[in-house]
């Protein structure tokens, strides 16, 4: 991915409003409770909530002067959206959902995903009569 491709993602507006509610109260009012819900956590799950952008975890790897702690903000915010919405809009059930998905992700690296992933397919192939090994 480019450098422009990652700054204009990362530049992008929160989309706090959808088609069935685009009310200017209704999107200060997600934003401020998304805004809440991210101060919640601590800088470590503020960063974790934010890599679950693509976009935000390159920059953060490779171009970090676009990982700004602006980008970062509105990264977890971004998610803290998702986790709002899906807890039905109630605040307090997202915000410990949130943290908890946040800690999670600390705790389980990729590593330890790809492992467990490749254990399951060598198991199962192993449990073939078809495979030639």
């Amino acid at each position: 991915m480019s450098r422009e491709v990652i700054g204009q993602i990362l530049a992008a507006p929160i989309p706090f409003t959808s088609v069935e509610d685009d009310d200017d109260d209704n999107a200060n009012e997600a934003t401020i409770i998304c805004q809440r819900m991210v101060l919640a956590l601590s800088p470590e799950e503020q960063q974790a909530a934010a890599c679950t952008s693509y976009a935000y975890w390159y920059a953060s790897l490779h171009l970090e002067d676009l990982a700004t702690k602006e980008a970062q903000l509105k990264m977890a915010m971004r998610e803290a959206r998702r986790h709002w919405m899906a807890a039905d809009k109630m605040e307090e059930a997202a915000t410990e959902r949130f943290q908890y998905a946040c800690r999670y992700r600390m705790v389980r690296t990729v590593k330890e995903c790809v492992f467990v992933f490749v254990y399951i397919c060598v198991y199962f192939m192993s449990q073939s009569p078809y495979l030639p090994f």
